[in-house]
């Protein structure tokens, strides 16, 4: 393949290819052992189409954000603007998905699907506490990975983010018609959708038939028609419930079906008790009817009795705790445009401090970028630009506010060249010159830092192209040898905001990078 990303990512074949783009497994270039991974191509076809396809890459990489702790989702790698067209780097995993595994295996067992349901439901909890909506969820997109038999959720280039103005606006119909529930069908999609295409999935490997033929002309599910086995009746309920057509009657949230699952292993575990004290009561000749039923009757008081203590406890809890069922606009205070730019600007600021901090330590840039939990009006990425040359790029994700970048040099200040070029140096008049942290002067080290702040001159989602930038690897003391990228202008905004903060007692908190997270130092 003829595909390189980022001078790095090579693709080596297509394993996929719809109507945004193709889906391509790659090797790392630049990884010693050139690590397998996944590019994910967006095309951008027309000046018209550009501003839908921007923004469902940029959707796809905040949703991806949110969820690259999840050991079970593929990691997002990197992304960026090339030759026109959007891509993501996605960890690739080694494996083949449920359609694949039952053409070759045949229909599952009962005990296969609750297994499946143990292992999908926690992942799909954490996508919903997300305030994520997977919206494909099918066969095809469930990968049992070869070494650890583990099952992963892929393919989140449907998913939405459940809008905090509006959970409940209609949206484009998005999904696997077999799969998908009646009300995303008509454009309004919930976190009961998932339920019910998960729900669909386990009655497909079950019978091994298409959904529509699971379904009869009075809109009836027949699907145990279909099994080969039996299915126990706790299962069967849990499944009729997760693909109920009305909402009011379907399960509205995971942590329902964790809890009626659990019910199964409890039957079956007082089952074989019972099973196994009726034998060894038989054998001894001292079987007595009436006693074990005595027994079960008083246990069954006390268990009834701490019921009714655990319900007291559950709705006096409530009472003291706020509406879980409030809509999201309800619960989450909207920010301003001014105010989400302002957090963009102050995460900048975080970012380049602790680029400052790890390079006069290590001499070399952290090319990891750091969650930050605020800032929820951009996306942050580092960009490497060269070995002396970062850019700390802070994305819009909507029209109505500017994009940020800060151009960062690194290197050692002290060398002959860079003394002798500081002692010469005349600054123009016009020359907006180049900023130095905090640190400058407080500490005696090898390594140090110099930025600049950059913004779109009006609110737009515009990427930074990086090409036609001259970047001098010595010490950078103008603005030209340290400027912004094609689009945008030097930052006032920033320049304010810093002044700002020079007039302000520093807080108490200092933060270290540990993996991909900040935390606040005791």
């Amino acid at each position: 393949m003829e595909l390189l990303v980022k001078n790095r990512y090579q693709a080596v074949k297509i394993i996929g290819e719809g109507g945004f783009g193709k889906t391509f497994l790659a090797i790392d270039t630049h990884s010693q052992n050139q690590y397998r991974c996944v590019i994910k191509q967006l095309l951008s076809t027309s000046k018209s189409s550009q501003s839908k396809n921007w923004q469902l890459f940029i959707a796809e990489i905040h949703r991806l954000q949110f969820l690259n702790t999840n050991p079970h989702i593929p990691k997002l790698i990197d992304f960026c603007e090339q030759d026109n067209n959007y891509y993501i780097i996605q960890e690739f995993i080694d494996g083949e998905n449920l359609k694949l595994e039952l053409n070759k295996q045949g229909i599952y067992s009962e005990k296969k699907i609750i297994k499946l349901l143990k292992e999908i439901l926690p992942i799909l909890k954490f996508i919903h506490d997300k305030n994520i909506i997977h919206r494909d969820i099918k066969p095809e997109n469930i990968i049992r990975k070869i070494d650890n038999q583990q099952l992963y959720l892929v393919d989140f280039g449907a998913s939405k983010l459940l809008s905090q103005q509006d959970p409940y606006k209609t949206a484009t119909v998005i999904g696997s018609p077999e799969y998908v529930a009646p009300e995303q069908a008509r454009g309004k999609t919930v976190f009961a959708s998932d339920i019910y295409s998960l729900g669909v999935t386990c009655l497909s490997l079950l019978t091994e038939r298409s959904p529509f033929d699971l379904i009869d002309l009075n809109n009836n599910w027949i699907w145990q028609e279909y099994t080969r086995e039996k299915i126990n009746k706790t299962l069967c309920k849990i499944l009729n419930k997760m693909v109920c057509f009305s909402l009011n009657q379907r399960y509205t949230k995971v942590e329902e079906i964790i809890k009626d699952l659990e019910k199964i292993e409890e039957k079956k575990h007082i089952s074989w008790q019972i099973t196994t004290a009726l034998v060894i009561v038989s054998v001894l000749g001292l079987f007595n009817i009436n006693n074990y039923h005595n027994q079960k009757e008083e246990e069954n008081l006390e268990r009834t009795k701490k019921e009714d203590y655990n319900k007291e406890n559950i709705i006096h809890n409530q009472e003291k705790l706020p509406d879980q069922n409030k809509s999201v606009s309800e619960k989450i205070t909207l920010k301003s445009d001014k105010e989400l730019e302002k957090e963009a600007l102050e995460g900048l600021i975080l970012l380049t401090n602790i680029q400052d901090s790890y390079y006069q330590k290590n001499g070399e840039f952290l090319e990891k970028t750091p969650y930050l939990p605020f800032g929820q009006g951009h996306i942050f990425k580092i960009q490497k630009l060269s070995s002396h040359h970062i850019a700390i790029i802070a994305l819009a994700k909507n029209d109505n506010l500017k994009n940020f970048v800060t151009m960062i040099w690194g290197g050692n200040p002290n060398t002959k060249e860079n003394i002798s070029k500081q002692k010469n140096y005349k600054p123009k008049p016009t020359d907006w010159g180049v900023f130095a942290t905090h640190n400058l002067g407080t500490q005696t080290t090898k390594y140090a830092i110099r930025f600049n702040n950059c913004e779109t001159e009006k609110p737009e989602k515009k990427y930074p192209h990086f090409t036609h930038l001259k970047l001098t690897e010595s010490l950078p003391l103008s603005y030209e040898e340290l400027s912004c990228p094609q689009g945008y202008t030097y930052s006032l905004s920033m320049l304010e905001l810093m002044s700002q903060k020079a007039s302000e007692v520093p807080p108490a908190i200092t933060y270290d990078v540990r993996g991909d997270n900040l935390t606040i130092k005791d």
